[in-house]
């Protein structure tokens, strides 16, 4: 195997990796976010703003943890695509 040929399976196996890390993150942010916002709704229809504001209190510090993982995983895997800042 040459080096090239050795380079090139290292970038697939870390772009399969990263975008399954990708994917499972943002359907994570997502799914977290909605339970968020429908807590929230259930929270304003029973006028219940410890709900609303419980919701939102629990599930931040999760929510953008794992949003800062999506953002460090959006950038490794564009460097491994080969993305330029110019495109």
């Amino acid at each position: 195997m040459t080096e090239e040929t050795e380079r090139r399976t290292l970038r697939r196996r870390a772009d399969a990796v990263l975008s399954a890390g990708f994917k499972l993150t943002l359907i994570t942010m997502l799914a977290l976010g909605a339970v968020v916002v429908l807590i929230q709704i259930v929270g304003l229809l029973t006028v219940n703003a410890g709900l609303v504001e419980g919701a939102a209190n629990a599930l931040q510090p999760t929510l953008f943890a794992i949003s800062a993982g999506f953002g460090v995983l959006t950038m490794a895997l564009a460097y491994v695509r080969g993305w330029k800042n110019s495109e």
